[in-house]
């Protein structure tokens, strides 16, 4: 039998978190849904406050690193917010939104979702300013296309997997107005 490492445990808390919301981050919860004993949990973390600020810890990691971090950044930056798209389309909504639900009570978690939230709101103000040229309108943009990526997890049924691919590409059509990306040249060949 496979030994359960911390972060076996860490990934179970985000499916807890999204399927029972914050009550079921227990001892008592995350053994009963691990199938495990109560010396395995203890094995990796202290006490359940240990654990909790290490499930935020993960949680910082998976909810923006984990995406940002498979995107080349050679690309340009319009290839660049379709690969984004697509990632994000594989992704569970309900997850961030288990997150922000824990967000409204728990301080902590609190303080991970307004970071997350600044560094992937600077992350596509990035990849929009350098495509429209202008910084204020690249913000612009960059709030109004994440305003869209979180009502579409609040959706019922949340709007996610191929749905949300085809509306982040017709949605970055309409507000780039098929503009080349700036101020990269268009590479020789006509490659798209």
């Amino acid at each position: 039998m496979a030994r359960t490492s911390k972060t076996d445990w860490l990934n179970a808390g985000l499916q807890v978190l999204t399927a029972q919301g914050e009550g079921g981050l227990t001892v008592d919860g995350l053994v009963t849904f691990m199938g495990l004993t109560k010396g395995s949990f203890y094995h990796h973390f202290p006490s359940l406050g240990a654990y909790r600020t290490a499930l935020l810890a993960h949680l910082d990691h998976v909810g923006f690193a984990d995406v940002v971090d498979t995107i080349d950044p050679a690309l340009p930056p319009a290839a660049q917010l379709q690969v984004l798209t697509d990632l994000i389309s594989r992704r569970n909504p309900a997850e961030d939104r288990a997150v922000r639900l824990w967000a409204e009570r728990d301080p902590g978690a609190r303080a991970l979702v307004q970071r997350v939230d600044e560094r992937r709101l600077a992350y596509l103000a990035g990849l929009f300013t350098a495509i429209v040229g202008d910084p204020a309108q690249g913000r612009q943009l960059a709030r109004l296309g994440y305003a869209v990526y979180l009502g579409a997890a609040q959706m019922h049924p949340p709007i996610q997997g191929e749905e949300y691919r085809q509306m982040g590409e017709l949605l970055h059509g309409q507000l780039l107005g098929g503009a080349p990306p700036h101020p990269s040249p268009e590479p020789e060949g006509g490659q798209t």
